[in-house]
């Protein structure tokens, strides 16, 4: 049986827009325990920590593509500042290995092994490669783990993406 929300939208704003109608609705701040963002530290842990298996598996399938790439165009490669790697592809387009980035892959998967999640969390660079390694899997596997769902592992990479940093 469904239960009412407990708040009343302030207003509904319609309007004419261009060829469409647009439909507003005020909601109120509403700030409980029950709530509570996803960017608690604590459940981010929990998160990570049912998901670390399988970020490190991900981490892992993109530093071998990344490697399996810049091996496959080693007589293509026409840069190289010992950062960044780039070669010409067959058709017409650069292709880059940044030295950096997969040391840094190769440090989230330490981490995420070792169970230093916070290290991890605390690495916005870190959580761009496990963005990037969720992106570019193609056979993505959008299991929940335990208690949470793929989606909140998804949210939590981007919430802590776009958080301001955090400097003790």
């Amino acid at each position: 049986m469904w239960n009412a929300p407990r708040f009343a939208l302030k207003q509904m704003k319609v309007e004419v827009v261009g060829n469409a109608v647009e439909l507003t609705e005020s909601i109120p701040l509403m700030e409980n325990e029950e709530g509570r963002n996803i960017c608690n530290p604590e459940k981010a842990l929990m998160i990570i920590d049912s998901f670390s298996s399988y970020l490190v598996t991900l981490l892992k399938n993109r530093k071998e593509a990344c490697m399996k790439l810049l091996r496959a165009h080693l007589n293509d490669i026409f840069y190289n500042n010992g950062v960044t790697i780039a070669w010409h592809r067959k058709d017409g387009t650069t292709g880059y290995f940044n030295i950096p980035t997969y040391k840094l892959m190769c440090e989230a998967i330490q981490a995420l092994k070792l169970g230093n999640y916070e290290i991890f969390l605390n690495s916005k660079p870190m959580i761009d490669q496990a963005i990037k390694a969720i992106m570019n899997e193609p056979s993505l596997d959008h299991s929940d783990a335990g208690p949470f769902k793929f989606s909140e592992l998804v949210s939590v990479l981007c919430e802590y993406h776009i958080m301001p940093e955090q400097h003790d």
